[in-house]
């Protein structure tokens, strides 16, 4: 039986399921891209956002900063139509270009007034791909669906300002985008390969429930409201194989300010049949919102990662 691998938490991740609207929100951070298009459509998992600059959305843009070294970016992504020079991402000083501007269609990266290079790899038209890019101090490696193709010498910072065009005025990306995710670490191969599985095409064999309320979309939200200082909010948690055979899974949650509290963590196997409880705890101990991300990985084909946000707004001291 193949083992789980616990994937870090990302940093940000954008499902865009939404549907519909101007806007598409991090699960994580609710970070915003704005855009100027309400252009929806089917995705690989639920609803993706679809780019052309005739009919589609033409800007996404948001207020984040550059992400410096090491960062992950992984999206899954159909490219439409050939462009002179599209843009995945960019910002006023890097783009990690979906067609890099010498008109060969390769994928590629630019660090205004310094350099642009591009991989050896030209995205399928009219095809979901899953792309990986890892960005560390000294270079930039490329996976698709999971494999190795290249790295390049050149080192930027992830840019997050625009979304599928470059400036919010040029370099408009024609392709649907969907399950993009931003992680402040270098992924390694094994984490990469088990990113790029996505869903398989039947149910799977593991379920969540969070405090009796079934969890079946990765990428969903909790809101535990608010929790006054020295109190503990506490909600059960159960994992069930409904399926025949056992399954591996390992259990992450992260936190920046360490209120919440996941027991038992870590790497777990889980016969055909059984369940198994966890408990899932808060602490406030500060003002303002805080989130937590929640992140279960497994060897079940047909799910083999769900993530969940969950967040609580601690106020104020105990009467």
């Amino acid at each position: 039986m193949n083992t789980a691998v616990a994937i870090p938490a990302p940093h940000h991740h954008w499902t865009f399921t939404e549907g519909s609207g101007h806007l598409a929100v991090d699960v994580i951070s609710a970070a915003q891209f704005s855009i100027d298009n309400d252009t929806w459509h089917q995705g690989e998992q639920g609803s993706s956002l679809r780019f052309h600059p005739d009919n589609g959305v033409r800007v996404a843009e948001s207020s984040l900063p550059d992400l410096a070294a090491p960062w992950t970016l992984a999206l899954s992504i159909r490219r439409e139509a050939n462009a002179g020079s599209s843009c995945l991402l960019g910002s006023e000083r890097f783009a990690i270009k979906l067609e890099q501007f010498e008109g060969q269609h390769n994928l590629g990266l630019t660090a205004y007034g310094v350099g642009d290079l591009h991989f050896d790899y030209v995205t399928p038209i009219n095809e979901w791909v899953h792309l990986c890019l890892v960005g560390t101090a000294d270079s930039t490696s490329l996976y698709v669906n999971g494999q190795f193709r290249q790295s390049l010498p050149l080192c930027i910072e992830l840019p997050l300002r625009w979304l599928g065009n470059s400036g919010g005025w040029t370099d408009f990306a024609m392709a649907q985008f969907d399950e993009l995710q931003v992680f402040k670490c270098a992924l390694d191969a094994a984490h990469i390969a088990q990113l790029a599985q996505g869903p398989g095409d039947g149910q799977p064999a593991l379920a969540l429930s969070l405090d009796q309320r079934s969890i079946s979309r990765s990428g969903a939200s909790t809101n535990w409201g608010t929790v006054a200082h020295g109190e503990r909010k506490s909600c059960p948690l159960l994992l069930s194989n409904h399926g025949s055979a056992a399954l591996a899974f390992c259990v992450t949650a992260s936190d920046d300010s360490g209120q919440f509290q996941l027991t038992p963590a870590g790497t777990h196997t889980l016969a055909a049949g059984a369940s198994m409880a966890f408990d899932l705890c808060f602490d406030s101990r500060q003002d303002g919102r805080i989130g937590l991300n929640l992140c279960i990985d497994s060897n079940d084909p047909n799910w083999p990662r769900l993530t969940h946000a969950i967040y609580a707004n601690g106020k104020g001291a105990r009467a």
